[in-house]
C-alpha cells in the first residue's frame, strides 16, 4: 500500500521532470513562453513592414521592372549580412567522406536509411547528414527531397541507434518520462518527422544535427565558427551559427545532389525555430532549394523586427549571443530603428514557394508579426510574376494558393501531426502539382 508521504514524493519528481523538461527544451531549441494568450488577427496600424520592399533604397531607385530585382536582391542581403545576421560563408564547399547503409528495412520496410559524412572545406568541420529515401527511389525514379536541420542528434530524429552519435553529445532521445514529457508539452514530433506519412508521400528526407556544423552553445560555438571562417575570405567569414548552419543546407546539398536517385529540382528545405531562421537564410543564398517550410521561426526569422507582439531583439540577443552578429543586439529597446526588417528575408526567395508555420497560442513567435513580414514581402512575388500571398489573412487556411503561404495551427510552440501534414499538403502543391 502506497503512503500518502510516498505519493507526495512521486508528485514532487514529477513536477521537477516537467520543470527540467521546459528547461532543457528551451535551453536546446529556443525561448518559448507557455501561456493562453492567442495571436491577434488585427493587420491594421503598426507595425509596418518597412522599408517597402520595392521603394526607393539607399542609392537605388524604385524597382518597377524585373531587370533591377537582381540589384535589388544583393543590396537587401547586404543589409541583412550588416544589421542581423553577419557574414554569409559563401564559396566554401563541402565533399563526400563516407556514405554507409545503416538499414534497408527502415520504418517497416517503407525505406532504407542511409548516413553521409560531409567534410567542409578542406579543413572545416565534419558533420553527419541522416538520410532516409522511399524504397521506389532509384536512378529512374528521383524522389523529392527534404532538407531538415534540428537541435535533435540524427539518431533521435530518425529513431535509429544505428546512426553516428555527435561527439558532443545529443539533448534529445533516450526515452523514458522526460522524452515523454517534452513531446506532450511541444509535440510528437519535436525529435523528428512522421517518417513513414514522409515516405508514402513519396519524399526522401535528410536531417542534420546542426551543432555538428557549429555549436549551439554560446561558450563553444566560436570553435566551429573559426573553423568554418578559416576555409573563406575574411568577408565571407560567418560571426554568428545562423550564418554557419544556413550554409549547411547547401553543404548537405553540394554531396547529396550527386545522389541520382534524389531529384535536384525538387528540393525543399526545412527548419523549426531557430532551424526555420536558417532555413530562410540559407535559401536566401542558394537557389538550389527549390521551397522552404520555416516553421515558428520569429524573431530574426519571418517575423517582423519592428514587431513586439513577441520576443524582443534584448530577449533574444541576451538569451542567444552567437546566434547573430553583434549590430543586431544593439538594436535591443529600439527596434523601430533598425534600417531593415525581415520581410526582405522572405523577398529574398522569391518567386520560390515559402510556407510560414505558425501556432495561435505561440505568441512568442508573434504569428501577426510573421503575416505582416509576408505581406510587406508579397510585391517581390508580383514582381516577378507569380501569385504570391494570396491568403486574405491569419484565418484563412488555404496554404496552396499562391507561393508565398501562411499556416497557423492550434497548440503552443512545438511540432504536432497536423503541421506535418500542412507540410506536406504545402510540397504536394509544388512538386507533385498533377497530382495534387
Amino acid at each position: 500500500m502506497r503512503t500518502r508521504s510516498s505519493w507526495k514524493k512521486r508528485f514532487v519528481v514529477a513536477t521537477g521532470l516537467v520543470l527540467s523538461a521546459g528547461m532543457l527544451l528551451m535551453s536546446s531549441s529556443c525561448a518559448v513562453q507557455l501561456g493562453l494568450k492567442r495571436a491577434d488577427t488585427d493587420l491594421t496600424g503598426p507595425p509596418f513592414a518597412e522599408p517597402a520592399i520595392l521603394s526607393a533604397m539607399n542609392e537605388q531607385g524604385q524597382i518597377t521592372q524585373v531587370s533591377q530585382w537582381p540589384e535589388r536582391r544583393e543590396f537587401l542581403k547586404q543589409q541583412l549580412s550588416e544589421y542581423v545576421y553577419g557574414p554569409y560563408p559563401s564559396g566554401v564547399k563541402a565533399h563526400q567522406i563516407g556514405h554507409k547503409l545503416i538499414d534497408e528495412n527502415y520504418a517497416n520496410g517503407a525505406g532504407r536509411l542511409e548516413e553521409y559524412t560531409i567534410q567542409i572545406g578542406e579543413n572545416g568541420p565534419r558533420f553527419h547528414v541522416g538520410l532516409v529515401l522511399p524504397q521506389s527511389a532509384g536512378v529512374e525514379t528521383p524522389a523529392p527531397l527534404i532538407v531538415a536541420q534540428s537541435f535533435c542528434q540524427n539518431s533521435a530524429a530518425l529513431h535509429h541507434d544505428g546512426l553516428t552519435a555527435p561527439e558532443a553529445g545529443g539533448v534529445c532521445g533516450g526515452g523514458g518520462i522526460m522524452a515523454s514529457i517534452i513531446k506532450l508539452i511541444f509535440g510528437e514530433y519535436i525529435e523528428g518527422p512522421p517518417i513513414e506519412a514522409v515516405l508514402k508521400r513519396g519524399y526522401a528526407y535528410a536531417t542534420i544535427y546542426s551543432s555538428e556544423i557549429a555549436a549551439d552553445n554560446a561558450e563553444t560555438a566560436h570553435i566551429g565558427i573559426e573553423k568554418i571562417a578559416s576555409q573563406t575570405s575574411p568577408e565571407n567569414a560567418p560571426v554568428g551559427v545562423i550564418s554557419a548552419w544556413a550554409a549547411g543546407y547547401g553543404w548537405a546539398l553540394d554531396v547529396l545532389d550527386q545522389d541520382m536517385r534524389m531529384d535536384t529540382a525538387r528540393t525543399a528545405a526545412w527548419g523549426h525555430s531557430r532551424q526555420g531562421k536558417a532555413a530562410l537564410w540559407g535559401a536566401a543564398h542558394d537557389d538550389r532549394i527549390e521551397a522552404i517550410i520555416a516553421h515558428q521561426s520569429g524573431t530574426g526569422g519571418a517575423t517582423l523586427t519592428k514587431s513586439l507582439n513577441g520576443e524582443s531583439v534584448k530577449k533574444i540577443t541576451e538569451e542567444y549571443p552567437h546566434w547573430f552578429n553583434d549590430a543586431y543586439a544593439s538594436y535591443s529597446k529600439r527596434e523601430s530603428d533598425i534600417p531593415i526588417d525581415q520581410h526582405a528575408l522572405i523577398a529574398l526567395v522569391a518567386p520560390r514557394p515559402v510556407l510560414l508555420g505558425n501556432s495561435w497560442n505561440d505568441v512568442w513567435s508573434d504569428p501577426n508579426g510573421a503575416f505582416r513580414a509576408a505581406q510587406g514581402a508579397d510585391p517581390a512575388y508580383k514582381l516577378l510574376g507569380v501569385k504570391g500571398l494570396a491568403q486574405s489573412g491569419m484565418k484563412d487556411a488555404d496554404i496552396t494558393k499562391g507561393e508565398l503561404a501562411f499556416q497557423i495551427s492550434k497548440g503552443h510552440h512545438g511540432i504536432r501531426e497536423y503541421d506535418w501534414e500542412d507540410f506536406l499538403t504545402f510540397l504536394d502543391a509544388w512538386f507533385f502539382p498533377n497530382e495534387s
